[in-house]
């Protein structure tokens, strides 16, 4: 599969654009809690996921080629998952 995120820099510092997606998807595709979500990620605070779910989110609404590669991959996790 193409890598089709990539870690990124911010003002804040690096952000990591793959992580951040993912773990919007564990909870739009899985409905997976902000605390299992933290746990699977090795995140102390679930409010560090809240906020990267946030922060992708807004990126997703700004940014229309961001937005269409989560929903490729959205996409193929679906596929997948019938195939299963």
């Amino acid at each position: 599969m193409p890598r089709i995120f990539q870690a990124m820099s911010s003002a804040s510092g690096a952000t990591n654009e793959p992580r951040d997606v993912a773990m919007h998807l564990a909870r739009t595709l899985r409905g997976d809690s902000l605390n299992r979500i933290a746990a699977k990620f090795k995140i102390e605070k679930y409010s560090t996921v809240a906020s990267a779910i946030s922060r992708i989110k807004m990126r997703i609404e700004a940014d229309k080629d961001l937005a269409d590669r989560v929903e490729r991959s959205k996409r193929e996790i679906e596929k997948r998952q019938r195939k299963t």
